[in-house]
């Protein structure tokens, strides 16, 4: 059997055109003349004689084989699976206010176990511990860092107070009191106090070391 054929329900092909046979049959698999005839040979064993271009005869009046129509190909497009939305990561601004408001527990926890004499000491140090152990380990970093940063620029603009007092009271106070005045003071002596210079600087540093810290975690 051919496939993808069917059996026609009229099969009296006797005076149709060649060109309606072979859209009926299909391409003959072979074709002979016989005198004045034309004698096609179909494939699926059909024999049909014309003649001037028209059916005479035919070896089925039954059972012929008619070619289906070839359906046509419907295109499926590929499904495409949204991915769901990344999740956000929490901006630098979130996270300090979410560190600033432990603090604050902690903070008012302190206040707490101070204002309240009968309080348990063992319960005010298990909270103090649940509260640090809830912040970040990137925040306790850029913490102790920003109190190094801190501490060593007040290191420095006291070491300058002190050369600045021992250059005259005037110059001492001014240091201490007027804005700018160290500035002007460092430009004037700098060869004596440029060491307190530079310590400031190093603590300026660590505070910019330290917000990198808090980026990177």
């Amino acid at each position: 059997m051919i496939p993808n054929l069917v059996w026609a329900q009229n099969p009296d092909f006797i005076g149709l055109e060649e060109s309606q046979i072979i859209e009926i049959l299909g391409q003959p698999s072979s074709t002979m003349m016989a005198r004045n005839r034309k004698i096609m040979i179909f494939e699926n064993g059909a024999r049909v004689e014309l003649i001037e271009g028209k059916v005479v005869s035919t070896n089925h009046t039954s059972n012929i084989q008619v070619k289906e129509p070839a359906q046509p190909e419907i295109e499926t497009q590929p499904t495409t699976q949204t991915k769901p939305p990344a999740e956000k990561e929490p901006s630098l601004e979130s996270t300090i206010d979410t560190e600033l408001r432990l603090l604050d527990q902690l903070d008012a926890t302190l206040k707490g176990s101070t204002d309240d004499p009968g309080h348990s000491g063992a319960t005010s140090q298990q909270e103090l511990v649940d509260l640090l152990g809830s912040l970040e380990p990137g925040f306790l970093r850029f913490f102790a860092l920003q109190l190094l940063a801190y501490l060593i620029i007040f290191i420095a603009q006291i070491w300058l107070a002190i050369k600045a007092f021992r250059t005259s009271m005037r110059w001492g106070l001014a240091v201490l009191f007027v804005p700018l005045a160290n500035i002007k003071y460092l430009m004037q002596h700098w060869e004596s106090s440029k060491n307190t210079f530079y310590l400031g600087l190093i603590g300026l540093g660590v505070g910019i070391v330290s917000f990198l810290v808090l980026n990177a975690s």
